[in-house]
């Protein structure tokens, strides 16, 4: 990875392995991507890849491409407590635990 040529990659292939497996076994995805930056784009380009919607949250590079899903700029801690509190109100989420914060 990098350039790192003493890189072991078993588990990152076994995490590949796992993942590919449960795409195939899934028939509604939906990536959440956590602060995923530029300036490596990896995972950005690994959530864009799944085809299936994206929901982007970054601070401050919150964009997504047209038709990928939907971008948020802002915190993941404060859009994931936004996105719970919707889910519940439609009756898709049933107990959130309350936060410690």
């Amino acid at each position: 990875m990098f350039n790192d040529w003493v890189w072991m990659s078993s588990r990152t292939d076994n995490q590949q392995t796992a993942m590919t497996i449960w795409a195939k076994a899934s028939t509604k995805r939906i990536v959440i991507e956590l602060g995923a930056g530029v300036d490596i784009p990896t995972i950005r380009y690994t959530s864009q890849a799944q085809g299936c919607p994206v929901i982007r949250i970054n601070t401050r590079h919150p964009q997504l491409p047209a038709g990928l899903g939907i971008s948020l700029q802002m915190g993941a801690n404060d859009a994931l407590k936004a996105i719970a509190e919707q889910l519940r109100k439609i009756g898709w989420l049933g107990f959130v635990p309350e936060s410690s914060s």
